[in-house]
């Protein structure tokens, strides 16, 4: 499935035109973030992320601050001493810290380029699980390793643990040990197959693994196993721990406790929404969530509070502004400002967390893909709260509205539409790949982007037929239209143009600069394009390209969308980023040969509309502007435009959150120039 995708916007009024970029810098949210393991070293805990990178605490978690390792994809940490961490990431193998995380170097001597997914330690060895290479195995602090694999018959190694002199290892299909330091070793299973193994713990109840089917525990050295199955779900246990005298184990959606070694558990109620990680310090026991961020206890897991104070490590998934709130949804849940990320609030609902693919407005709601099915999110004087809204057993991946209709993009079962209530109709007929990654609406045609390249319907989805004679990949991931100009991103096939409204297409970005592009944000006459490596744009309607990632943190870019005064950049680790629009408003001589020839102004789009639309309009001089709405009676409803600016090709957001259904009607005057077009708003 895709996780890529194109969003309507509904932005609040901002008139622009651009050309160049300063420097971004992080909105310091939303905070949390999902866990991918921690480690203690002295009074210092450190918590990594995948795509966040490793971030550090030396107060208990009341703050945290990024260590040397941002923004990178790092599975596990493991500590060696008061100073010595070691890191395994996807791209870079192991990196070493001996200066409390302010440098990291890689230490991969011996070892091939593939991701290391988990460490142990004992005495003066140290064991490395790689995805695909078995383990490996160093007796000089990391310096150098030797492969240690003999033996194992799955060589995808999700987990380590010593316990004695034995080390056992979870791979992908059980559970294998060794008892001679890694050089042999045996399957433990006794032929109960845990697949995948995802954690190994010991404690004096005996060995304990999580698996994908379940928790399992063995008192005689891993020969035999005995699922644990009373009170504990059959799904997927990530982690254990002890504190105390009792024993936890950390889910993909909660945090259970048992009293008497693993014999009988209980939800430990802990609001935690899963736990993926477990360390210890000062008597403090800190728990990696799935989604949100790091909760502390200090009374051996009674009971846990949230500390995430600087802890930046979200994945973006999606965006929408909607009226004067922008809402991002992230890999743990909602959040929402009305600041432009100088403040956000956890929106909680009744959702239990999870990641939130796309948004959409409807009417006076917000519609949400949580993976499953569809929510709808609605204000009132207790803030938001979330009611199902259909497809309740539907992977979506993406969501779209075009006046008063709703569409659904999914990952397996193609698009459906949605006109009021919960009901569903499916749009498949000519579709021949059903998992679709965005939506773009151009007049009364609608495009798709899927795994098999573009399709468009001309009659609302009723039939479709395939668009994507010149690209040569499969994956869209992203699509903007404008007049008969679209555009596609295509992963690492870069962008695509069409000038005939989608029947062929040239390159237009082809990925030099090794960028994987996953969406493209159309304004005026320039372009924005985010993905894997950065930001691009274009002011020559994509004939060339210049980067524009200066100061992001995290090139990592999923997601762009403009929020007030604001260009926001959603990152696969460390959340929001932003940079001012003032700040990239092209002069006269910016827009050097591209000026417009003369003075236009365009019908508004989309029209119909339901709550906003974009109003284009092109300065071929310096001018006085004033752009105004009015209703049907003449009365002024808002001014979007009243000042002077520069030649160029500008938009302005119209935003008819607040207002009742009808035509309105908008008018330009700049210089001697006048038109008044209409424009029709749909509740």
């Amino acid at each position: 499935m895709s996780n890529n995708r194109l969003f309507i916007l509904a932005c609040v009024f901002t008139a622009c035109a651009y050309s160049g970029f300063g420097q971004w810098v992080s909105t310091g949210g939303p905070e949390g973030g999902i866990v991918s393991s921690m480690t203690t070293a002295g009074s210092t805990v450190y918590v990594c992320f995948w795509g966040g990178g490793v971030f550090s605490t030396t107060n208990g978690g009341t703050t945290w601050s990024p260590t040397g390792l941002f923004a990178s994809y790092v599975h596990a940490v493991l500590a060696t001493g008061a100073s010595t961490v070691f890191a395994g990431t996807g791209p870079q193998g192991v990196l070493r810290t001996t200066d409390g995380g302010a440098t990291w170097l890689p230490v991969n001597t011996g070892m091939p380029n593939v991701p290391v997914a988990c460490f142990a330690a004992s005495g003066s060895g140290l064991f490395a699980g790689t995805q695909g290479r078995g383990v490996f195995r160093s007796t000089d602090n990391g310096d150098t390793w030797v492969q240690t694999s003999v033996g194992l018959t799955d060589t995808t190694i999700r987990s380590l643990l010593f316990s004695g002199s034995v080390l056992y290892a979870g791979t992908g299909s059980g559970v294998s040990r060794s008892t001679d330091n890694g050089a042999h070793w045996a399957e433990a299973d006794s032929g109960i197959r845990l697949i995948p193994n995802n954690t190994l713990f010991a404690s004096s109840g005996g060995l304990y693994a999580g698996a994908a089917n379940g928790a399992f525990r063995s008192t005689n050295g891993g020969q035999s196993w005995v699922p644990l199955t009373n009170g504990l779900p059959s799904g997927e246990v990530d982690v254990f721990d002890t504190a105390g005298s009792s024993l936890f184990a950390g889910t993909g959606n909660d945090l259970y406790v048992s009293p008497d070694k693993g014999a009988s558990w209980s939800s430990a109620h802990a609001n935690t929404y899963g736990i993926r990680a477990f360390t210890a310090s000062g008597g403090q026991v800190f728990a990696g969530s799935n989604g949100h961020g790091v909760f502390r206890s200090s009374d051996n897991g009674a009971s846990w509070t949230q500390v995430n104070t600087g802890l930046n490590g979200n994945q973006v998934w999606s965006f929408l502004q909607f009226g004067q709130t922008f809402f991002a949804g992230t890999g743990g849940g909602i959040f929402s400002t009305t600041d432009a990320g100088a403040s956000w609030t956890e929106v909680d609902a009744n959702m239990t967390g999870g990641v939130i693919f796309s948004f959409a407005p409807s009417g006076s709601n917000v519609l949400v893909a949580p993976v499953f099915g569809v929510l709808s999110l609605s204000s009132g004087g207790g803030g938001w709260s979330a009611s199902p809204a259909g497809l309740n057993d539907t992977m979506v991946s993406v969501l779209a509205s075009s006046g008063t209709a709703v569409y659904a993009g999914t990952a397996h079962n193609g698009v459906f539409v949605n006109t009021g209530g919960t009901s569903w109709s499916r749009l498949n007929s000519g579709l021949t790949d059903s998992s679709i990654s965005c939506f773009a609406f151009r007049g009364s045609d609608i495009f798709v982007g899927t795994g098999s390249g573009v399709f468009v319907s001309t009659n609302g989805g009723s039939s479709w037929s395939a668009a994507s004679t010149g690209i040569p990949v499969s994956q869209v991931n992203s699509i903007a239209a404008s007049g008969d100009t679209l555009f596609a991103a295509a992963g690492m096939g870069g962008i695509y143009r069409s000038t005939d409204g989608g029947s062929n297409w040239s390159p237009s970005y082809a990925g030099q600069t090794g960028v994987w592009v996953n969406t493209i944000l159309y304004l005026g006459r320039t372009l924005l394009a985010g993905g894997f490596g950065g930001i691009l744009f274009s002011t020559d309607f994509g004939t060339s390209w210049t980067p524009a990632s200066t100061g992001l943190g995290n090139p990592q870019v999923r997601l762009i969308a403009i929020s007030g005064s604001y260009l926001m950049a959603g990152t696969d680790g460390n959340g929001v980023w932003r940079r001012p629009l003032s700040e990239i408003v092209t002069s006269v001589a910016g827009l050097k040969g591209n000026l417009p020839a003369e003075v236009r102004l365009d019908q508004n789009y989309p029209n119909p509309f339901n709550p906003s639309t974009t109003i284009r309009y092109a300065l071929s001089a310096r001018s006085r502007v004033s752009l105004n709405v009015y209703n049907m009676l003449g009365q002024l409803v808002s001014t979007l435009v009243n000042q002077t600016e520069e030649a160029g090709y500008h938009e302005v957001k119209f935003d008819g959150f607040n207002l009742a259904s009808g035509v309105y009607f908008y008018r330009i005057q700049a210089g001697s120039y006048t038109r008044t077009l209409k424009l029709t708003l749909i509740r």
